[in-house]
């Protein structure tokens, strides 16, 4: 459903629903679109994975 909706989640996090990706998906659903906003819900291993 993220991809038909071009939400490249899975692209970043292998495990979409982990705490990471459960952060940014209800953000998604709150409104948030900004992907630096986004991206700072990132936690542990996905963090290194940000880029700067």
């Amino acid at each position: 459903m993220l991809e038909g909706a071009n939400i490249k989640l899975s692209s970043v996090a292998t495990d979409i629903m982990g705490v990471s990706g459960r952060a940014m998906i209800e953000a998604i659903i709150n409104g948030v679109n900004n992907p630096e906003t986004l991206s700072s819900l990132a936690k542990k291993s996905l963090k290194k994975k940000k880029r700067i």
